[in-house]
């Protein structure tokens, strides 16, 4: 991102935020024909929408998962926001990665969701066939039918389902490409920590360091810290973070791992040459500081679905922090009836795949100055 930019600048949007959903809305925006500018405290991909996984599955997750506590629901629709966003995501991936030049490695190596129990298997088998007939193909293997795939699996005592369709992406190229597409299309990106934010009628000024640059509307696309950057508006904003833990581990001996393992975690063979056992979920605030509960458990879990796993050298250790609304669901919409003043979070651990879908959302509705979308459930007013 470039630096600071000269005073009393003019523009149709500001965007608070480069991460996924800003720079989305953003490049959406722009081409529109929008002068838009993009400004980011601490640079591109430096949060959750870099350091993620990168799992493009809009199934699994929720149906299938475990805690501790039992069966993990995902909220209703989210799953529906999950299959229009991984649609968008394939229909656009050729010319997104020609347009900005930087290859975003998708990888569409197929799913093995773990059962460890018949009660989860019959939950599988309740959805794979309504999935297949969306173009998810999937097929369930007994326990002793694992080594096929791979002979390092540990059996389990249900078996698994083999899905495909669900895809990998290194997320911090992802953040590049787009913001080359939103540059492409005209949009300014620059790096600013906003102070203040002033609505007056039918225009914002927004304070970043001292430079003021004034706007027709502003999108506040800030990841878990949108609720800071509401308050400056003068918007109360249901958000927190929910630190996530990523452990990085090297490669078992022998080939590399040609499924992805979902079980008590995701356990996956990236293109990095790592094996990414992802991912912890926690309420801890902004504590950035990497704990050893979450090592120990996403290494215990990488190891009981992959016993091969058991000494492999730790690499690598990430922490970002995912914005988290109260319902699960995406905030997106209007916080301020009066005011030109928009919002874009809550993605969760869903935000690349819903990143295109939502760009499009936001940029459909500040462009027409009406506070309503396609996409149910998500409007800012729901909270009141």
């Amino acid at each position: 991102m470039k630096g600071r930019l000269a005073k009393n600048n003019t523009h149709d949007t500001i965007v608070i935020g480069a991460g996924v959903y800003g720079l989305a809305s953003a490049w959406r925006l722009a081409e529109a024909g929008q002068k838009v500018l993009v400004l980011d405290r601490s640079g591109l991909g430096s949060e959750a929408s870099g350091f993620a996984l990168g799992r493009i599955d809009p199934l699994l997750g929720g149906v299938g998962a475990r805690d501790e506590d039992g069966p993990v629901t995902k909220p209703e629709g989210l799953t529906a926001l999950g299959l229009r966003g991984h649609a968008l995501l394939l229909a656009y991936s050729e010319v997104m990665q020609e347009t900005s030049g930087v290859d975003f490695e998708i990888d569409r190596q197929p799913t093995l969701q773990l059962c460890y129990s018949d009660e989860q298997r019959n939950e599988l088998e309740a959805h794979a066939a309504q999935w297949s007939k969306q173009g998810f193909k999937s097929e369930f293997l007994e326990p002793d039918e694992f080594a096929r795939i791979d002979d390092r699996i540990a059996p389990t005592p249900s078996g698994g389902l083999l899905l495909e369709g669900p895809f990998f992406l290194d997320a911090l190229k992802y953040v590049y490409a787009l913001a080359g597409c939103a540059e492409a299309a005209g949009a300014i990106l620059a790096t600013g920590d906003v102070s203040g934010i002033d609505a007056n009628g039918d225009s914002v000024v927004v304070t970043a360091g001292d430079t003021a640059h004034s706007s027709a509307a502003v999108l506040i696309a800030a990841g878990p810290w949108s609720a800071g950057v509401a308050d400056m508006a003068g918007a109360a904003l249901p958000i927190i973070p929910s630190k996530g833990e990523i452990v990085r581990l090297g490669p078992p001996e022998g080939a590399q791992l040609p499924v992805h393992l979902h079980g008590p975690c995701s356990l996956v063979h990236k293109k990095d040459g790592m094996v990414w056992a992802a991912a912890t979920s926690d309420e801890a605030g902004f504590d950035r500081a990497p704990t050893e509960w979450a090592l120990e458990k996403l290494s215990r879990d990488a190891s009981t679905m992959m016993p091969a796993m058991v000494d492999a050298p730790v690499l690598m250790r990430t922490v970002c922090f995912r914005p988290v609304s109260e319902d699960g669901l995406p905030i997106v919409g209007k916080i301020r009836s009066q005011a030109p003043i928009w919002v874009a979070t809550g993605g969760g651990g869903s935000g690349i795949m819903q990143s295109l879908l939502i760009g499009e959302a936001v940029a459909g509705m500040i462009i027409s100055g009406v506070d309503e979308s396609d996409l149910p459930g998500v409007s800012p007013p729901r909270f009141s």
